[in-house]
């Protein structure tokens, strides 16, 4: 019975409070679906020896509008953004607006984290990437969660960001 009522009032007030509350005053556009997205499809490369990986605006963008650089945290690798819910919903909005997405993955795959050793060597790998990609004068922006967030406040400007936003 328990199981059933919980059920009824999922179903019922669920919906509803998801749509309330996904919405705020124009800041934040979040809709019910974008909830329940599939895992996204990324492109891996091999850059300076490790497996980056990334996605390309769709056909409606003739060239990407810039590129979103995004940093992992520990025990990561560039892959989970494309992969954990709440990153890949990111993704998905940076794609709809024209962005290049590159997930870059530390060179340390033992802890997963960020060190030292990544501090030039980031902005290596990003610049060898947007030449193979011919992408060298888009606009950069960075994106960066957990250690990977402290990690982006010593290379913002090896990987000359524009911009960038870290979060917990």
């Amino acid at each position: 019975v328990l199981v059933l009522c919980l059920t009824m009032l999922t179903t019922f007030h669920l919906p509803t409070s998801m749509i309330h509350y996904g919405y705020t005053q124009g800041k934040i556009d979040a809709k019910v679906d974008d909830l329940a997205t599939v895992p996204l499809q990324p492109t891996s490369e091999r850059i300076r020896g490790v497996n980056h990986y990334f996605m390309l605006p769709k056909s409606s963008f003739p060239k990407p509008r810039g590129l979103l650089v995004v940093l992992h945290a520990c025990k990561h690798s560039g892959l989970e953004f494309f992969h954990l819910p709440e990153d890949r919903i990111v993704a998905q909005h940076a794609l709809q607006k024209g962005l290049a997405v590159l997930a870059l993955t530390s060179q340390d795959r033992v802890s997963g984290c960020f060190t030292q050793q990544d501090v030039s060597w980031v902005g290596q790998v990003v610049n060898d990437w947007t030449k193979l990609h011919s992408l060298q004068n888009l606009p950069r922006y960075g994106l960066a969660s957990s250690s990977g967030a402290s990690f982006l406040f010593f290379v913002f400007q090896e990987l000359k960001l524009e911009s960038m936003v870290v979060y917990n």
